[in-house]
């Protein structure tokens, strides 16, 4: 609960201390009494116009802070929204929108109305130039009240898409604060090495960005959170210190980019931090300096400031043993929060009693005020998942009335079209009726002339073979030196004219060789020779001629797959693509082409089968 607190105040101090670079511009209608300092502003504006006159409503939305008065300050802003319209001044307008939104943040206004603002800013506020810190400052804003209200599930998803939006337009200062407020809800989630790697990768960031370079202040102020939590004092004292030398350089106040009045917010922090990290190392003298110096900013005389002060104040009592001094603290802070604080509040207040009845060995009030934590807090996650199961409610009858109001439009459409759809389709069945008949048709002929070339192709094959056998005759004649290739083209054709040898798929030249008794080279040399091919494509060939004549059979004989493995091939896939290349078309239509083929000539049939067998 001390984290949340600690996040509770960043969030709302950055954007308090955020107000001078944020204009000013509204008539002077329903001024405060008693308010001197805001008074003296308006009366300057009267007089002021152009780029004078926002400057003095930068003065003027810091000075309103102070008074606390929430309707005021957004009437004052949204006059200021209207008169930078009326300018036509862009940026001044979207530095308004910027101040509204941030201001019903810091008051806690009712989160529907926070949310409609937020949403009116993002789509107004350029997402481009100057104003793209404007517009990503605004969806962290967002994200930060997801974080405040313990919606830590949902910050991270947001905080996700935020940072990916940023990666994309490459935009260093919007990945930073995407980071930032996505190790807020891995620390929500108690999370810590993941949070901490957020920040230092946000730390990384922004140490090349020129701008926002408050982000980088806050994101120590995050890391020290994570490393007070886990108890790494002594670790959190050198990033402390990496923090005060930052802060110390007036980078902050010095870069026109930046939010002006910043350095005392970071200051008030580094304090507090000190003051936990000494408390910690329990070297107190040095915490108490740390909790002055912190008490002595104008930063600790807000509401939250007071709160954060006195927090670390409890912890600081409490770890010397000040029990009665502690719970003067606990009262303050009661006080600070006031009667209807909200249930993390509550909580807070509740742990801190429980713990200093704890360690001022008062156990039955520590149980008891444990019993009440353990109620309020079982009461707090019943309420929360209410309110979640109500929004999500919400987003199903919006969805289901949207849903039926577009199928309201979908049936009136349907109405209207229905008869030129009806038309349309049956249009469209008689065109694809068409063109499958006029397909068919095509690649019936198409079939024809192929299966009427592999008939050719078949008669060239035996003319090649007569042709090869008279070569062979004439180098056998008498008296002519005996060639050992044509030997060993006999003994290759008797050897291949097995089916069983070919079909094998394990065979290749290395086989061949073995069972001719010669060696690799001699069988490649007769093949390219009296084959023109290589001995791959070679038993490729014979395969794919058995395959065709198994094609040829009865049709339930054999599957394609069958015929495939049958004649060798590893796969169906494989024979259906080699097949296709070699005959130009497939082994299904082969199959039925030549079956019709077959019951239109008889005789053609009885001669493929003699072929077949002779095979």
């Amino acid at each position: 609960m001390k984290c949340f607190c600690h996040c509770l105040l960043i969030a709302f101090l950055s954007l308090l201390a955020s107000v001078y670079t944020l204009g000013n511009s509204m008539s002077v209608d329903a001024r405060p009494e008693n308010t001197p300092a805001v008074d003296s502003l308006l009366l300057l504006m009267d007089d002021a116009t152009g780029e004078r006159l926002f400057d003095l409503y930068t003065e003027l939305h810091n000075a309103l802070y102070g008074i606390g008065d929430e309707e005021t300050h957004i009437h004052y802003l949204r006059a200021y929204i209207d008169e930078a319209v009326r300018q036509k001044n862009s940026y001044e307008e979207a530095y308004a929108r910027t101040s509204l939104v941030e201001a019903m943040y810091n008051y806690g206004m009712p989160r529907n109305r926070f949310q409609e603002e937020a949403e009116l800013a993002l789509k107004l506020i350029p997402n481009e130039g100057e104003t793209r810190r404007l517009h990503f400052h605004v969806a962290s804003m967002v994200i930060d009240l997801d974080i405040i209200s313990a919606n830590y599930e949902n910050a991270l998803l947001s905080a996700e898409k935020l940072y990916n939006k940023a990666k994309e337009l490459r935009y260093d200062t919007g990945m930073s604060l995407a980071l930032l407020c996505m190790g807020r809800a891995y620390f929500g989630l108690e999370l810590f090495d993941k949070a901490e790697s957020s920040w230092r990768e946000s730390l990384q960031q922004v140490a090349e960005n020129e701008h926002f370079l408050y982000i980088k202040g806050d994101t120590y102020s995050y890391l020290l959170d994570v490393m007070l939590a886990t108890k790494r004092y002594q670790e959190a004292l050198e990033v402390c210190k990496e923090y005060e030398a930052f802060i110390s350089k007036g980078e902050l106040s010095d870069d026109p980019g930046n939010l002006k009045g910043e350095n005392d917010t970071q200051w008030f922090l580094i304090h507090l931090s000190y003051a936990g990290i000494y408390t910690g190392l329990r070297q107190f003298d040095l915490a108490e300096q740390h909790i002055a110096a912190a008490e002595a900013l104008v930063v600790s005389k807000t509401n939250i400031g007071m709160d954060s002060l006195e927090r670390v104040r409890f912890e600081w009592q409490l770890a010397q043993g000040h029990y009665e001094e502690a719970g003067k603290t606990i009262e303050r802070i009661e006080a600070i929060l006031g009667e209807d604080p909200d249930y993390h509040d509550k909580l807070s207040v509740i742990d801190f009693r429980a713990r200093l009845n704890y360690q001022s060995a008062q156990y039955k009030n520590a149980a008891e005020t444990y019993q009440t934590y353990i109620a309020l807090s079982d009461s707090l996650q019943r309420i929360e998942l209410a309110s979640r199961l109500h929004e999500l409610r919400v987003h199903y009858e919006v969805d289901k009335l949207e849903l039926q109001q577009k199928n309201d439009q979908i049936s009136l459409r349907a109405s209207h079209n229905l008869t030129i759809g009806l038309v349309v389709i049956l249009l469209l069945c008689c065109g694809i009726i068409a063109g499958g008949v006029f397909y068919s048709r095509r690649l019936a002929a198409k079939n024809q002339l192929l299966l009427q070339r592999i008939t050719e192709q078949d008669l060239m094959d035996k003319e090649n073979e007569v042709l090869r056998g008279r070569l062979i005759l004439s180098e056998d004649l008498p008296g002519k030196e005996k060639d050992t290739g044509s030997e060993l083209y006999l003994r290759l054709k008797t050897l291949m004219s097995d089916p069983t040898f070919f079909t094998n798929s394990e065979i290749g030249r290395k086989t061949i060789a073995e069972h001719l008794g010669t060696n690799e080279k001699y069988v490649h040399d007769t093949v390219r020779k009296y084959f023109n091919m290589s001995i791959s494509d070679y038993i490729t060939s014979l395969r794919l001629n058995y395959a065709r004549k198994l094609l040829a059979q009865s049709v339930s004989k054999y599957t394609i797959e069958a015929v495939a493995l049958d004649a060798g091939f590893t796969n169906r896939y494989t024979f259906h693509r080699l097949f296709k290349e070699h005959y130009g078309m497939t082994p299904s239509e082969f199959r039925h082409l030549t079956h019709n083929r077959q019951q239109e000539c008889p005789e053609e049939a009885d001669d493929m089968k003699s072929d077949n067998a002779i095979a």
